[in-house]
């Protein structure tokens, strides 16, 4: 009994943890080397297609679709959305410049300018094409801050970069050895915030196959897990046109989304 004693406190210590791994760059204590080395991964991906689950939680609605999706740089976006049977409810399209949005269940199709405002009518959150295409490809978005403090947290075994702009700061929580972005908080503007997982190895470099975006003044949080997509292949620009189907309303929509007078 007095063994078991003495030999359980080592149990409940657990096995003592390795030192930390660096990257071929060794450890980094450079803010501004940390900050170049994620703005040469943020170009590494510029397409995405595949099939993805989407979980939503919001004061309007809490469940999990299937989507099939497809984005290319800078702000080409498909995203069709399967209902509990597997039948399509909504096709969601735009260049960049434009988007249209067909309802099959009303069968009504809108059109109009790609604005944050029109096109928040129809997404959980008010984001521009360009942003969501950089967040379905992984990139996290960062304040326009040319400097910061780096430090390495050896307890959470990670880099913690901050950052500070225009009354908003952002701190980013990075992987030491490989680099990856494992979450983003903002505060002081409003924003949200991201955590990214499941990173897995592409020709192009490590692809995170879960993305949750949290907008904590909306109360929304939006996770994407993606189940079968290739990143990187050449994208079929097709898929960034529709036309209106055989007898849908159509319903045209100004920068603000408001229905425009026939």
């Amino acid at each position: 009994m007095k063994k078991l004693l003495l030999v359980l406190p080592l149990l409940l210590a657990g096995c003592p943890r390795g030192p930390l791994q660096f990257g071929p760059q060794g450890e980094i204590t450079d803010a501004k080397q940390m900050l170049a080395l994620l703005a040469k991964q943020d170009a590494r991906f510029v397409t995405l297609q595949g099939d993805a689950k989407l979980k939503v939680e919001s004061p309007q609605a809490n469940g999990t679709v299937g989507q099939y999706l497809a984005v290319s740089r800078p702000a080409a976006l498909h995203i069709e959305t399967f209902n509990f049977f597997g039948k399509p409810v909504s096709v969601l399209v735009s260049d960049g410049d434009r988007f249209s949005l067909y309802d099959a269940d009303q069968n009504i199709f809108y059109e109009g300018p790609a604005t944050v405002e029109a096109m928040s009518r129809f997404l959980p959150i008010a984001l521009a094409p360009v942003e969501v295409v950089a967040l379905m490809l992984g990139q996290v978005p960062r304040i326009p801050a040319q400097d910061g403090k780096l430090i390495l947290n050896a307890d959470q075994r990670r880099y913690e970069l901050t950052l500070q702009a225009q009354g908003a700061t952002q701190v980013l929580f990075i992987e030491p050895k490989t680099l990856d972005i494992t979450r983003s908080t903002v505060k002081g503007v409003s924003a949200y915030d991201l955590a990214l997982g499941d990173y897995q190895n592409e020709a192009a470099g490590r692809f995170p196959h879960e993305i949750t975006l949290e907008a904590n003044g909306a109360n929304v949080v939006l996770t994407y897990k993606y189940t079968d997509v290739t990143v990187n292949a050449a994208p079929d620009l097709s898929l960034f046109h529709q036309d209106p189907p055989k007898g849908a309303k159509q319903v045209q929509l100004d920068a603000q989304g408001k229905p425009v007078a026939p």
